[in-house]
């Protein structure tokens, strides 16, 4: 994270900042050539002052507050494709009173927070921050107790989070941030230095923000403020004003999302850099059967698998609470396992022989925004049940050898997400415990008898990672996971126990223990981007996108 920004107070800047405002409109809006529709909204802020304290003006309890926002957005986007937003601005009238009697001007940065819906992804935000205050304020929590101000945190955050967890960790309050929205900072909105007189102090706020990616043909990406975060310095003295809405607000943008093919999609939307990449990751292929996406994953979470966040954190729902209603979240990961000791790969969850379907539940969410970077966590409950899959290897090398394999899952899938500030990578673990199983096993064409409990001796412990450098310097979205849009998984270090029970009197283990046992094993698979039963209708068949296989490795050496 960069240093807190940089406050300004000259007067006569505030002509060179309006025409920075200008250029920078121009330079980093919709693309040109786009379609563009302007959002104009006013909305209602409640604004906790600080108490007094050294060097501060002397105002205390709250302010209300009229904005009014402008933002430029494309008129309609691609599914899947980039959708940059021209710079948002803020214009407010402060209160004289407000402000030190002797300052002769007002300047400082703003804070927006707003909800997010319809899109698969936020980028990352600026570097540069805007300061917080850790103030109290009587806005009611969506647990109905008092919840402190909203700490807009000095990056561009994104939490893919509950409705309720949202509001609690932004001191929102029930009702504010839609079900299926993403909750997202954009820090770092310079406000041009305004000379102050007898007058209420008319403030204007600028700044550009980050693009979006917009979510399924059909959907609409939907931006609504939600909070505001006003520091301002004038003369010696600061003022810090946390907001949340006095009332519910109207959207800033509605974006329609089209397919690819849609001709106003295309005169409209800007091209994505990644669109090959989204294109494979949203491949309709067709499953065997209509997939079931109602029941929310079973199990617990392995304790030994979860991170200790930092003192301080805070938990939601506090423990001891039931998990937050975040519906079911179900997509397909498909790709191969590698073995080492083989020099082959084995297909996993073939797209086009009934593929399992993975589900997914918010458990938790743990954040701690007093320390930089900021830490955040989202612990989430998964269930995976893969169907059996045919493999070919050769034993001792040479003996062709055929089998059906199947995974069985010991226990549930815990998933853990940490890191979604700017400049910082976010790192995805999906751990579980799954049991190897053969069967069907025939050696050179001559069926061999197993026995109906060939197995490992111990579960395939496995830990999946999905990276997400987006935003970052040298990312390649290829490269790039997260749970919302899927994404390469993969685990370099897997290790095959040995078996037990095949055969009569487990004659067989040691045929097996010398073709397949050991380490040297990877996983490499794809997963497709989830879809929410919270927003869209998850049941037919082609409602949960179908990700195309990895690229295979190639064989390594035995």
């Amino acid at each position: 994270m960069g240093a807190a920004t940089g406050l300004r107070p000259a007067p006569l800047l505030a002509g060179v900042a309006a025409a920075g405002v200008l250029v920078a409109t121009v330079m980093t809006g919709p693309d040109a050539g786009a379609e563009v529709r302007t959002g104009r909204v006013s909305v209602d802020y409640s604004c906790r002052l600080p108490a007094a304290s050294a060097g501060s003006a002397g105002a205390t309890g709250s302010q209300q507050l009229t904005a009014s926002l402008v933002q430029d957005y494309p008129a309609a986007a691609t599914a899947g494709g980039r959708v940059r937003p021209g710079p948002v601005t803020i214009e407010t009238s402060l209160p004289r009173a407000l402000l030190p009697a002797g300052a002769s001007s007002v300047s400082g940065s703003a804070a927006l927070g707003v909800a997010i819906s319809g899109a698969t992804r936020t980028a990352a935000g600026p570097a540069t921050t805007a300061a917080t205050a850790g103030t109290a304020s009587a806005t009611p929590s969506a647990s109905g107790s008092t919840a402190a101000a909203p700490q807009l945190p000095g990056a561009t955050v994104t939490l893919r989070t509950s409705r309720a967890a949202a509001a609690e960790q932004a001191g929102l309050g029930p009702g504010v941030v839609p079900n299926g929205s993403t909750l997202a900072v954009w820090p770092g909105l310079a406000i041009a230095p305004v000379a102050l007189g007898t007058a209420a102090a008319v403030l204007t706020a600028t700044g550009q923000v980050p693009f979006l990616t917009a979510g399924r043909a059909g959907t609409t990406l939907m931006v609504t403020p939600v909070a505001l975060t006003l520091q301002l310095r004038a003369g010696s003295a600061t003022v810090q004003l946390d907001c949340v809405l006095g009332r519910a607000a109207p959207p800033l943008a509605e974006v329609p999302v089209t397919s690819a093919s849609s001709p106003t999609a295309r005169a409209s939307a800007a091209p994505s850099p990644n669109s090959a990449m989204a294109a494979l990751k949203r491949d309709l292929g067709s499953a065997a059967k209509t997939p079931s996406c109602s029941a929310s994953p079973t199990g617990q979470l392995n304790p030994a698998d979860l991170p200790t966040p930092p003192p301080g954190s805070t938990v939601y729902p506090p423990v001891g609470q039931p998990p937050p209603d975040t519906g079911v979240e179900c997509a397909y990961a498909v790709g191969y396992a590698n073995v080492g000791k083989l020099g082959e790969a084995s297909l996993v969850n073939n797209p086009k022989d009934d593929p399992g379907l993975a589900t997914l539940g918010i458990i938790r969410d743990i954040y701690n925004f007093t320390i930089s970077p900021p830490y955040l966590a989202v612990e989430d409950l998964g269930n995976l049940t893969l169907p059996p899959a045919d493999t070919t290897f050769l034993t001792y090398g040479f003996i062709p050898t055929t089998a059906k394999m199947q995974l069985i899952p010991q226990g549930a899938l815990t998933v853990v997400n940490t890191g979604a500030a700017a400049g910082e990578q976010s790192v995805t673990t999906i751990y579980g415990a799954q049991s190897l199983h053969l069967y069907d096993v025939a050696v050179d064409g001559t069926a061999l008898n197993v026995g109906s409990d060939c197995r490992t001796v111990s579960p395939l412990q496995l830990r999946l990672v999905g990276i997400d450098n987006n935003g970052l310097p040298n990312d390649n979205p290829d490269d790039d996971y997260t749970i919302t849009d899927g994404g390469p998984l993969s685990q370099d270090q897997l290790t095959i126990p040995y078996f037990t029970g095949c055969g009569p009197a487990g004659s067989l283990d040691p045929l097996f223990d010398a073709a397949v046992s050991g380490s040297g094993n990877s996983l490499n698979l794809l997963q497709g981007p989830i879809c929410d039963t919270l927003q869209e209708d998850c049941s037919s068949p082609t409602s949960i996108p179908m990700p195309g296989l990895p690229v295979r490795a190639p064989k390594t050496s035995k």
